[in-house]
Order: structure tokens, then C-alpha cells, then sequence
């Protein structure tokens, strides 16, 4: 019998912790739902202060970081079998979802944020219990950052592209609702979802301080909350992200030393891809 097995007391631990991933998953969409009906009741005058809008689209922002963070925070340390059904199942339902031209309501864009956060946790996590040195975590933050950077900011880009379609853009994004209106904008997509898990994972697997971890994620997305109010352009949340872990945990910021020279060349490598078709743009 297998340490996994539904029957000892590990399998029935890893039952209940996936049971209450799932729960509190589900439980933050469904308060995203009520906030999204009660949201045009609520007399806040955002068509008229400039200020009334940014304090909603800060309230939004922290709202969707709450789903985030939670769902990294509580994607298990299960069966890798386990995850990967649980993130198979969000993906299939969201793409189910895209493409019957389901209308996004109230509820439908709740639906979504809890498919989106079920399947990004369940995949940053499952990638993050697999990182075999804390080290790796500075190669991954800078390749991230990199490729999350030029997808945005390139017009030809993946996210650029997306950021042009609406009805894509509300699958592959969480959003909460601006106070005082029925506006649902999408904020945080959902590479953001599954680097967060995978940061928390791989944190929690090479035992760095996990309240650290979660306050350098929270850090990084206030960061960049910030940058977006002030620059008012949609911007990359990885390189925050990114920027913040390397900052709380110096035992990720570089491979082991006989790695080091290939993951120089790699990042080489990536940055002159990038910079090819920046130029070429």
C-alpha cells in the first residue's frame, strides 16, 4: 500500500488538503459573483472622480490578488496524478466554455476566475515540486520575465495579440468588478496564476521561509498595481514577481556553480531572440 493511498493517514491528509484547495477556490468565485450583483448598486462616482476609478481599480486589483495568492497557497503538495487532473479539468472547462460562446455574466466570469485558479495553481505547483535546486527559481524568474515582457510589450506578441480580443482576453484573465459599475476588467492572466503557485511550491519544497515568500508575491503585485496606475498601460506582473522573490530569498537567485555557464547561455540566447524581434517589429 502506498503512502498516497486514500486509505492511511497520509492519503487521507492529501485528501482533505485538495478538498480544501478546491473549497476555498470555489468560495472566493463565489464571492467574486455576489461583489459582481451588489457592484452597480454600490453609489460610488466613478464616471466622475478620477480618483473614485482608481481607488476601485486598486480594489479589484487586491481583490484578484487575494484569488492568486490563495490558490497558490493552497494548491496541495499531492499526488502529481491529483493535480494534474484537477488542472486538465479547469483548463478543458474554460476552453468548453470559450468556445461554446458562453456570455460572460455575472456568474460565467466567476466560473471562469475559479476554472482559471484551479487549473494555473494545480500546474505552477505540480511544476514547482519538481524544481530540483533553489538556485533554479533565479533562472526561472529571469526566462519569465523575459518572455512575459516581450509577449506583452511586443505588438506582435502572444498577450498583445490576446489584450486585442476581448472574448479571449475574459478566458485567460482574472478580473473583479470596478465598485459602482457592472464592468468586469480583466487583471491578472493567468501565467501569473501558475508562476505564483510555482514559486510558493518550489519555496515550500526547499523549506524558504513561506511567509516570506507569500509577502515578496503580494510585494510584487503591489508593484505593479502601482506602475499600471501611474503609467496607466497594461504592464508584465512577472518581472515583479520575479524581481521580489529573487530579493526575499538569496538561495534563489543563482544555479549551483557547475550550471551556471549554460544558464548564462540560455538567458543569452533568450535575450537575443527577444531583441531579434523587437528590432525586426
Amino acid at each position: 500500500m502506498s503512502a498516497g493511498d486514500a486509505h492511511t493517514p497520509a492519503g487521507r491528509n492529501a485528501n482533505v488538503r485538495h478538498a480544501r484547495f478546491v473549497l476555498a477556490v470555489i468560495a472566493l468565485g463565489l464571492l467574486t459573483w455576489g461583489l459582481s450583483i451588489a457592484s452597480p448598486s454600490v453609489p460610488w462616482p466613478i464616471e466622475t472622480s478620477p480618483l473614485a476609478a482608481r481607488g476601485a481599480f486598486v480594489l479589484a486589483f487586491v481583490w484578484v490578488s487575494i484569488e492568486c495568492l490563495a490558490g497558490a497557497t493552497l494548491a496541495p503538495e499531492v499526488a502529481p496524478r491529483r493535480l494534474i487532473l484537477t488542472g486538465l479539468v479547469g483548463a478543458l472547462a474554460m476552453v468548453g466554455l470559450a468556445l461554446g460562446g458562453v456570455s460572460l455574466s455575472p456568474l460565467t466570469t466567476a466560473l471562469v476566475g475559479v476554472l482559471l485558479v484551479l487549473a494555473g495553481s494545480s500546474a505552477g505547483a505540480w511544476v514547482g515540486g519538481r524544481i530540483q535546486h533553489a538556485g533554479h527559481l533565479g533562472v526561472v524568474a529571469v526566462v519569465s520575465s523575459i518572455a512575459d515582457a516581450a509577449s506583452v510589450l511586443q505588438p506582435s506578441g502572444p498577450t498583445a495579440q490576446i489584450l486585442e480580443s476581448a472574448p479571449t482576453l475574459s478566458f485567460l484573465t482574472l478580473g473583479a468588478p470596478m465598485l459602482g459599475t457592472a464592468d468586469v476588467p480583466p487583471i491578472l492572466g493567468v501565467g501569473d496564476v501558475v508562476m505564483s503557485a510555482l514559486y510558493v511550491a518550489a519555496a515550500r519544497k526547499h523549506q524558504l521561509a513561506q511567509r516570506r515568500t507569500w509577502i515578496a508575491l503580494a510585494a510584487g503585485l503591489a508593484a505593479a498595481m502601482t506602475v499600471v496606475l501611474v503609467l496607466e498601460l497594461p504592464l508584465p506582473a512577472l518581472p515583479f514577481l520575479g524581481v521580489a522573490i529573487l530579493v526575499a530569498h538569496p538561495e534563489a537567485r543563482l544555479p549551483p556553480p557547475k550550471e551556471r555557464v549554460q544558464a548564462a547561455i540560455g538567458v543569452a540566447i533568450l535575450l537575443a531572440i527577444v531583441a531579434y524581434v523587437f528590432l525586426r517589429g
